[in-house]
């Protein structure tokens, strides 16, 4: 599936686990990366990440007290939201992620915010560290059995014995290391995920928020997953979740905040998050959607916006949005809805003034100027170019990491005719996108364009030297 070019921008990202850079264990790590990362912790090895400026707003506004509660320092960049429709979250050296289908299947920002208490949990403990430290110790056992293993069937192969012995007895070794190996695995991260849910409960006590969501999240879990609650306990990733349950529910019984509900005007906010998504993300009929039918009047309204749009019935979209806005005139995402909209009706210019109008109602939302510099760029006159180059500029001093805006930067400089930036910027979106080889012959040329000793050049040549030294 694919998006519209719009503030919901999908496009690929690799995490990347530092285990596999090991080269002395690559192929037995990689083996391990499979089994462990692939199947039992559930992520992917691509994953579509999401960036819409009002998904990213509501998660960093519940996320922020969490960090400062629980000391992890709080970074915008290293929070992400992918598209997937189970219930997940979890944490990489990346950073933070989330699923959609996390934000979209729990019925409270209570739930979210539980589920962020977390996984916070595993980073303030260090778990990552932990982990990667534990699988290299499982890694050094399982190359000892695996020779072992071969050391059978060899040894049998020389004695003249029958080849389905060898082959057997060889094997048999062989899946009984990795037997050993994966419960002790299993049972270090189950003495993890018990850790988490005591330093989840902590910060949830700390930012006076209930327990009661991160409870409601395992059982939506365990509810899905009941089959899988029979059977040997070690062959898990994670402890029951019936016994994580009644951990918690004895901690959160005895809090004071056990009965907190969210703020009304938090739980609205919600509602038009999850509105936005199943308006994008749905590729079926809305109208009959259990969530959208449980949505206040409003979030109905907004889906119905966004479905509409997607099936390109524009006129329609403009009316439901003429009245969302008047009724909620303060509201930036919806301005910033619209104006993008009217951008992909070909009714640039019109769709400036919500632009506009929505960075003055969300300053510190740099996705909304990024709409507004596509839009600038669009219109391509000199004003318009350098209004765009100054909007870029001012997301890159966010500390905003998207190889978009190094792009849109290039294209309004070339646009400009300023031919050395535009070369420079190239370079950069090269660098963040992994093309190291292009990156230095743009950044070669930006040196030859641009004024010898001043500040853009000393950048391009310092681009050339980090990349002919690497």
């Amino acid at each position: 599936m694919s998006l519209p070019l719009c503030s919901t921008v999908l496009y690929s990202y690799k995490p990347i686990v530092h285990v596999l850079k090991r080269k002395t264990t690559l192929f037995l790590t990689s083996l391990l990366f499979v089994v462990i990362y692939g199947s039992f912790c559930s992520v992917s090895y691509a994953l579509q990440i999401i960036r819409d400026a009002q998904v990213e707003a509501f998660i960093f506004k519940i996320s922020k007290p969490l960090y400062e509660a629980s000391g992890v320092t709080f970074e915008k960049d290293k929070i992400y939201i992918y598209n997937g429709d189970e219930i997940n979250a979890f944490v990489s050296r990346k950073g933070l992620f989330l699923s959609t289908g996390l934000i979209m299947k729990v019925d409270t920002p209570n739930e979210i915010i539980g589920v962020l208490a977390h996984e916070l949990g595993h980073l303030k403990s260090g778990h990552l560290i932990q982990l990667e430290d534990h699988i290299e110790n499982i890694n050094k056992r399982f190359i000892s059995t695996f020779l072992l293993g071969i050391g059978t069937a060899l040894a049998v192969g020389l004695s003249g014995g029958n080849n389905d012995v060898i082959s057997g007895a060889g094997l048999g070794v062989i899946s009984l290391g990795s037997a050993v190996n994966r419960e002790g695995f299993f049972s270090y991260r189950r003495h993890q995920e018990g850790s988490a849910d005591l330093i989840a409960h902590q910060i949830l006590e700390k930012t006076k928020n209930s327990t009661t969501g991160l409870i409601n999240v395992l059982k939506k879990i365990h509810q899905k997953n009941w089959h899988l609650s029979t059977g040997r306990n070690y062959a898990r990733t994670h402890p029951s979740n019936s016994s994580r349950i009644r951990f918690l529910e004895k901690k959160a019984r005895a809090s004071n905040y056990y009965d907190t509900k969210d703020p009304k005007q938090l739980y609205a906010e919600f509602e038009l998050v999850q509105a936005k998504l199943l308006g994008f993300l749905s590729e079926e009929n809305i109208w009959f959607n259990k969530r959208f039918l449980s949505f206040a009047p409003k979030a109905q309204k907004f889906a119905e916006a966004i479905y509409r749009y997607k099936n390109s019935q524009h006129k329609r979209v403009k009316l439901i949005m003429d009245a969302l806005i008047k009724n909620n005139p303060l509201n930036a995402y919806l301005y910033e809805f619209y104006g993008q909209v009217l951008l992909e009706s070909s009714e640039v210019k019109k769709s400036l003034h919500y632009f506009e109008k929505a960075i003055k109602l969300e300053s510190q939302a740099p996705l909304i100027r990024v709409m507004y510099a596509k839009a600038l760029i669009n219109i391509g006159d000199p004003k318009a170019l350098r209004v765009a180059t100054n909007q870029l500029h001012k997301v890159l001093n966010m500390k905003v990491s998207d190889p978009e805006i190094l792009s849109l930067l290039s294209m309004a400089y070339a646009r400009q005719n300023k031919i050395g930036l535009a070369e420079l910027y190239t370079a950069y979106y090269k660098i963040q996108t992994e093309r190291k080889e292009e990156a230095l012959i743009h950044a070669k040329k930006a040196s030859q364009l641009l004024p010898h000793n001043t500040a853009t050049w000393i950048k391009a040549d310092d681009i050339i030297k980090s990349l002919q030294y690497r």
